[in-house]
C-alpha cells in the first residue's frame, strides 16, 4: 500500500499552517492522532528502507518519491523534534553513496598490509580503530599472553573489552563473542593476579556482553538484539548453522505421505533469509591500514599449548 502510494504524484499537504495555539496543542485530540500517524508511516520506512534497501536501489522513481515525501513531511511545522530527526535520517540513508563503491576487498586489504611494512604496536592503536576494523575483517589475534608484567596484562583486557564493547555499538556480534570466549579461555581466566586489577567497570562489561551473546536459551539475548537492530551487522553465524543442523537433523524431507516437506523448507528459507538480509548492506568504514596491518599479523600468534605455557610463566600453578 506504501509502495503503491509514493510510485504516484503526492498530493498537496493541506493544514501545515502553524496552530493559534501551540501551547494547548498537545491536548488536541487530532493532534495526537496525527502525531500517532506520522510515527507509524516513519517507522514503515525506517523498516522498509533499512532491512530492503535493494527495493529503492533498483528503482530510482520510488527512492525519489520517498525523498520528496519525507522533505515534505519535515515541513510541516507540527512536527516534533524525535520525528524531524527521524525523517532526515531515513533521507540521509536513501541518499548514502551505494555501499559496494567504495568497499574495500579482503584481498585489498591483505595486499595493503604485506605492503604496508612494520606493524604499529598495540599500545598506540585506539580501541575505537581496532573495533572498526575487527568489524570490517572480522578477525581477532589476540595477544594479552605476550604482555611482560601486570600493569601491560591489565591495560590489555580493558582494551580488548572497550574493543567488544564498541562492536556491540557496530552490530559486529560475532566479534563480541570471539573476544569474550578469548577471555574465558583457561590460560588468560587462571590469570587471577591480573584479574584482581581489573577494574569493576570493565567486569561489569565483560559480564554484560557475555549474558548478550550467551548461548543460553539457544542465545535468546543475542536472537532478540539480532531481532531490534538494523544493518548493517555481523551475526553469530555459529548460531545459524546451529539451527540449521538441528532442523536437518530433527526434521524429515518427506511427509509420511512421501511429500516433500515444506515446512522444514520454510523454516530453512527463513533462517537463510535472515543472513542474506545482514549481507546486504555493507558498513561505511575507512580501511585504516595500521590498525589492518595489527590484526593480521601473524608473527606472534600462538596455539593453545603456547599459550597455556606462557600463562603458566607469567603465573605458575600453585602447589597445595
Amino acid at each position: 500500500m506504501l509502495a503503491g502510494s509514493l510510485a504516484h504524484p503526492l498530493p498537496p499537504r493541506r493544514n501545515l499552517t502553524a496552530p493559534k495555539e501551540p501551547s494547548n496543542r498537545n491536548g488536541d485530540k487530532e493532534f495526537v492522532i496525527r502525531r500517532a500517524a506520522t510515527n507509524r508511516v516513519l517507522n514503515v520506512l525506517r523498516h522498509w528502507v533499512s532491512k530492503h534497501s535493494p527495493d529503492f536501489e533498483n528503482n530510482n522513481e520510488l527512492k525519489s518519491k520517498a525523498i520528496t515525501f519525507l522533505e515534505e513531511v519535515m515541513h510541516d511545522p507540527e512536527l516534533l523534534t524525535q520525528e524531524r530527526k527521524a525523517a532526515a535520517n531515513i533521507i540521509r540513508t536513501l541518499t548514502q553513496e551505494d555501499p559496494g563503491d567504495n568497499q574495500i576487498s579482503l584481498e585489498e586489504v591483505i595486499r595493503l598490509t604485506e605492503d604496508g611494512g612494520k606493524a604499529e604496536p598495540f599500545e598506540n592503536l585506539s580501541a575505537l580503530e581496532i573495533a572498526e576494523q575487527l568489524t570490517l575483517l572480522d578477525h581477532l589475534v589476540f595477544k594479552i599472553l605476550l604482555c611482560d608484567d601486570v600493569l601491560t596484562r591489565v591495560s590489555a583486557i580493558e582494551k580488548w573489552v572497550a574493543v567488544a564493547d564498541i562492536c556491540r555499538c557496530l552490530h559486529n556480534y560475532n566479534a563480541v563473542l570471539e573476544i569474550t570466549s578469548s577471555l574465558n579461555r583457561s590460560s588468560v581466566f587462571r590469570l587471577k593476579k591480573t584479574w584482581l586489577k581489573v577494574s569493576k567497570q570493565t567486569k561489569a562489561v565483560i559480564d554484560k556482553l557475555q549474558k548478550l551473546v550467551s548461548s543460553e536459551g539457544r542465545f535468546k539475548n543475542l536472537r532478540e538484539a539480532l531481532k531490534n537492530c538494523d544493518p548493517p551487522c555481523v551475526p553469530y553465524l555459529g548460531m545459524y548453522l546451529t539451527d540449521l543442523a538441528f532442523i536437518e537433523e530433527g526434521t524429515p524431507n518427506y511427509t509420511e505421505d512421501n511429500l516433500v516437506n515444506f515446512s522444514k523448507m520454510r523454516m530453512i528459507s527463513h533462517i537463510i533469509r535472515e543472513i542474506r538480509q545482514f549481507q546486504q548492506t555493507a558498513y561505511k568504514i575507512d580501511h585504516q591500514p595500521k590498525a589492518a596491518q595489527y590484526l593480521l599479523d601473524k608473527s606472534s600468534v600462538l596455539d593453545e599449548e603456547s599459550m597455556y605455557e606462557a600463562s603458566l610463566g607469567i603465573e605458575p600453578k600453585v602447589s597445595n
